[in-house]
């Protein structure tokens, strides 16, 4: 079904993944005290979105930062040619 989600996009709307985890949980037996609560899955996910973020407004500072060296370095070449 993964495989679909490439080709068309959505198809994975189509099952409830966390439903489906659960329900193969107990389905292969597995005890509840291994299963994360709902709880501790909404702050798994937090902290990755939290994880996420970060890495996205450290990814904009690196690109601002090397836009305003290469504007620098530009600045330094236009000096030396006058």
């Amino acid at each position: 079904m993964a495989a679909l989600e490439g080709v068309k996009p959505g198809a994975m709307d189509v099952v409830n993944l966390d439903e489906y985890g659960r329900f193969s949980a107990e389905a292969a037996g597995l005890p509840e005290r291994i299963v994360n609560s709902q709880e501790e899955i909404a702050a798994i996910r937090e902290q990755r979105a939290q994880a996420e973020q970060q890495a996205q407004e450290l990814a904009a500072a690196q690109q601002i930062a090397d836009t305003a060296n290469t504007a620098a370095g530009v600045v330094k070449q236009l000096g030396e040619v006058e």
